[in-house]
């Protein structure tokens, strides 16, 4: 757990890596990279990559903030106003409803298990699954931390 979030220590406490190695474990288990969909999260995503916006990066923003969007722009540096502009805009290209609970669950888990194809995400945010950070290390599956 401690080489697939980079961190320098060498041993951690259960609850220091539980919610991280939950994730990898939820990752590596349900192949959400080897299965294409048609969700918010997809569709935000090939739209930034076809036309060079940022509206993933100000869900996870906006998500990340529990939904306070001077927080939220100030984190990804953009004005409050330009922040709003694009939280409308990305419900208008992805379908994503800021009002369901579900759909923001389902947000969040689609941002921290799969890795983000434009934009970068935050620094505490995990987003690879487990097998593909270990391959990377020249890990061989079934091996590793």
């Amino acid at each position: 757990m401690l080489t697939a979030t980079g961190t320098p220590h060498r041993a951690a406490a259960l609850e220091d890596v539980y919610l991280p190695s939950l994730l990898l474990d939820l990752a590596d288990r349900v192949h959400i990279d080897a299965h294409p969909s048609d969700d918010p999260v997809t569709r935000l995503r090939a739209y930034d990559a076809e036309h060079h916006s940022a509206l993933t990066e100000t869900l996870a923003a906006w998500l990340d903030n529990f939904g306070d969007v001077i927080a939220a722009s100030a984190a990804i540096h953009v004005h409050s106003n330009t922040f709003r502009y694009r939280l409308k805009r990305l419900a208008q290209v992805s379908g994503f409803d800021p009002g369901d609970p579900a759909a923001r669950f389902e947000a969040m888990l689609h941002l921290r298990l799969t890795p983000p194809v434009a934009r970068g995400t935050t620094s505490s945010r995990l987003t690879q699954p487990a097998r593909h950070q270990r391959k990377e290390q020249g890990e061989t599956e079934g091996t590793g931390p």
